[in-house]
């Protein structure tokens, strides 16, 4: 990073979704006795990371916020201004560098009224380091978001992002990265994308038990219309909608290979979450 991007100091209004629902996180005071815990969620593009940090960020007592580490590498440019969402209560946190991201966030939850908080990075190998310097910082829980292979791959082929992402061995060699990442994280939470967003708040519930409660009535997830990264129809807000299964831009032989390669670490998962 250029020397003049560490004086950057930027404050965090359109990545902070904020609800004034009925949904309430709360986290258990038998294991968070004398501490506010930070969350990381990590998973591939297109995987459904947005629209699971909306969940947590939309609840209150929860804030969540998505992708600063892509953010400052992507636009430095942009970290020098006070930056405010028209959708959601501006949170007054300075963050300075990605290196100090997790502590300061630490020290602001410590001094708040906020009761947790995270961020939300994607994975990829050319951008391993957003991930892995949360990872590296030892979150309190690090919840990874796993979609079906094939339905990912889709959903990367159809989009305008192009080379690597349209090719296959890609897919294959991230899906396998990121399951090798999770599997050496002692604190992982795995969140099946497909599972999920049948039945968000239930199986919410189930997954965070017994480090988080959830409790309210269901109301839409907030609007995140200027967050600079996600996917678009997930920062829609309102309700979660079903995971699309659609996968029919793909090759006969890129079926065959997913199919080999990534289904039986999909499906593995699935079983285990159903068990």
């Amino acid at each position: 990073m250029k020397k003049a991007q560490v004086a950057n100091v930027f404050s965090f209004g359109v990545l902070f979704f904020f609800s004034v629902t009925g949904y309430v996180l709360e986290p258990n005071p038998e294991i968070f006795c004398d501490t506010k815990p930070f969350y990381a969620v990590i998973g591939l593009p297109r995987g459904g990371t947005t629209v699971v940090s909306s969940f947590l960020g939309s609840m209150e007592g929860s804030f969540c916020l998505c992708e600063p580490v892509w953010l400052f590498m992507k636009k430095p440019e942009i970290f020098n201004q006070s930056i405010s969402s028209v959708t959601s209560k501006a949170l007054d946190l300075k963050l300075t560098v990605p290196e100090r991201f997790v502590s300061e966030i630490r020290a602001y939850l410590s001094a708040s009224i906020f009761t947790s908080g995270g961020i939300k990075e994607t994975y990829s190998d050319y951008r391993a380091y957003c991930a892995d310097i949360l990872l590296e910082k030892n979150p309190d829980m690090v919840i990874f978001v796993l979609r079906h292979p094939k339905a990912l791959f889709h959903a990367w082929k159809t989009i305008w992002w192009g080379f690597p992402f349209n090719n296959v061995h890609f897919l294959i060699k991230n899906y396998k990265e990121m399951i090798q990442k999770r599997m050496v994280t002692h604190n992982a939470v795995d969140i099946v994308y497909e599972i999920f967003s049948q039945n968000p708040i239930k199986y919410m519930q189930n997954k965070l038990t017994p480090l988080f409660t959830i409790s309210g009535e269901f109301t839409p997830l907030q609007q995140m219309e200027s967050v600079q990264f996600g996917d678009d129809g997930a920062k829609e807000g309102g309700v979660v909608k079903p995971a699309s299964l659609s996968m029919n831009s793909l090759e006969q032989w890129e079926h065959e290979l997913i199919e080999q390669e990534l289904m039986p670490l999909y499906e593995q998962l699935v079983k285990n979450e159903r068990s």
